[in-house]
């Protein structure tokens, strides 16, 4: 690990690191609309994928992602995993011998370094759990609600050689992305399943969106029986808030920090600067500096114009740096 790599895994003396939760708008020049009704093109993957990371690099954002522009979190997972059909499963699941996610990882890298970004860059690989249930099930291995178990854990076999890969090509912070994590899902199975895949990350986070209120206190539990723990946890910053009684001392004894979502992504309008300022502000001061690892939008971008997607990132660092601006005058 490179020392310029090990200081963006740790927390800024000031304020913490912007990042985003992942996926941004397919778009493959700054006057298109997104493309959400097919698949991109090779080309247009490439194009697509070159504007993310501009975007990012104007914006000034601290750690980059590559956009997810390919497809859907499942599809894009899905395309290498043998036993996969698009998103349908039609065998029995191995393991992949190649990793599209790690072409556009690489690709985002060579571009940032054309245009001067030296910025690091977070993968993402789409959790078990979400796999298992966004797919459609058509063989009679993975048919049934007892099959669930295999079928979580067949997946978290062939997803971990993808956090080897991007590990080994030097993506050291490597985000799981389990949206489907709420109540009424087997947290146990779906966290046993990530330890498998936990094993070859060397910065593991974990994303989990909508509201965590009714199980943040049993994943920071589920969290601390892990050999392979997570480090940092993505969550809506508004929902985290609500959750009753959590204290800075039950993320430290989780050994868990909190990637901050505070930038509401299902609407195209961007929320005032006093107000993500405030919510920073805010978060900072009950759990303390030290556990919040970075702010983020709540969730994914995928589906915003790209002049939204825009105005919401400059926002978050614009707040972000108004934190910043804030405690340095102040002296803390």
């Amino acid at each position: 690990m490179s020392s310029s790599e090990t200081s963006y895994l740790q927390l800024s003396d000031i304020v913490p690191w912007v990042t985003t939760t992942g996926s941004f708008p397919p778009v493959v020049d700054a006057d298109s609309e997104p493309i959400l009704d097919r698949p991109l093109t090779e080309e247009e993957v490439r194009k697509a994928i070159a504007l993310v990371v501009v975007e990012q690099g104007r914006a000034g954002v601290d750690i980059l992602v590559c956009g997810q522009v390919r497809g859907t979190i499942t599809a894009i997972q899905a395309y290498d995993i043998p036993g996969y059909d698009g998103i349908r499963i039609v065998d029995r699941l191995g393991i992949p011998e190649k990793s599209r996610p790690l072409q556009d990882l690489e690709y985002a890298r060579s571009v940032a370094l054309e245009n001067g970004i030296t910025k690091p860059f977070k993968a993402h690989i789409t959790g078990p759990s979400t796999m298992a249930h966004l797919s459609a099930i058509e063989v009679p291995e993975y048919s049934s609600d007892s099959d669930l178990r295999r079928l979580v854990l067949d997946l978290a076999h062939s997803l971990a050689p993808q956090a080897e890969r991007f590990a080994n090509a030097g993506f050291e912070i490597i985000q799981i992305d389990e949206p489907v994590l709420r109540p009424g899902v087997n947290l146990a199975l779906a966290f046993e399943a990530l330890d498998i895949i936990n094993a070859y990350i060397p910065v593991p986070l974990i994303h989990v969106c909508r509201n965590i209120e009714p199980i943040f206190m049993e994943l920071l539990s589920l969290n601390r029986k892990m050999k392979n723990p997570f480090q940092v946890m993505c969550v809506e910053g508004k929902h985290l808030m609500r959750v009753p009684g959590l204290r800075a001392r039950d993320l430290e004894d989780a050994g868990v920090k909190i990637g901050f979502g505070c930038l509401d992504v299902s609407k195209e309008s961007v929320e005032p600067l006093f107000q993500v300022e405030r919510d920073i502000r805010i978060a900072l001061q009950r759990f303390g500096i030290d556990n919040i690892w970075a702010v983020t939008p709540e969730c994914g971008l995928r589906r915003r114009s790209l002049s939204a997607t825009r105005a919401k990132i400059l926002r978050l660092v614009e707040a972000r740096n108004a934190v910043a601006q804030r405690r340095q005058l102040a002296g803390t």
